[in-house]
């Protein structure tokens, strides 16, 4: 038996967190499906019949559309998955951390100048 992570009660899918063998039940939610192939860890079984051309559904939101018609139980993945994206797919992610003082002054940790005079009369 392996388990499943059903992440929206929406979904078409849900994510194995342990390899499933053929044949094998796989839980998710308190549901079973028998994985009609092997799956690995982190990747996608078909928890609802898939159309071919339909949208496939994870967190809620179609992830993609079905390129062959998905049986309950299949490997859910390239090989039958396309992009539903459309125009320039070149994406590139560049997080930027935010300057020092702007993470302070959001979290309102800002610093603090207590000075003291010292001996000599200069601030410390």
């Amino acid at each position: 038996m392996a388990k499943a992570l059903l992440v929206h009660p929406d979904d078409s899918v849900a994510t194995l967190v342990e390899p499933a063998s053929e044949g094998d039940a796989v839980t998710y939610d308190g549901h079973e499906v028998i994985a009609l192939v092997a799956i690995p860890s982190g990747h996608k079984v078909a928890i609802a019949p898939i159309a071919a051309g339909a949208p496939v559904l994870k967190f809620g939101f179609p992830i993609g559309t079905a390129t062959v018609a998905i049986a309950p139980g299949m490997h859910v993945h390239s090989h039958n998955l396309a992009t539903a994206l459309d125009g320039t797919l070149d994406y590139h992610f560049t997080p930027q951390a935010p300057r020092t003082d702007e993470r302070r002054a959001r979290s309102g940790d800002l610093p603090r100048l207590c000075p003291r005079r010292r001996a000599r009369g200069h601030a410390q």
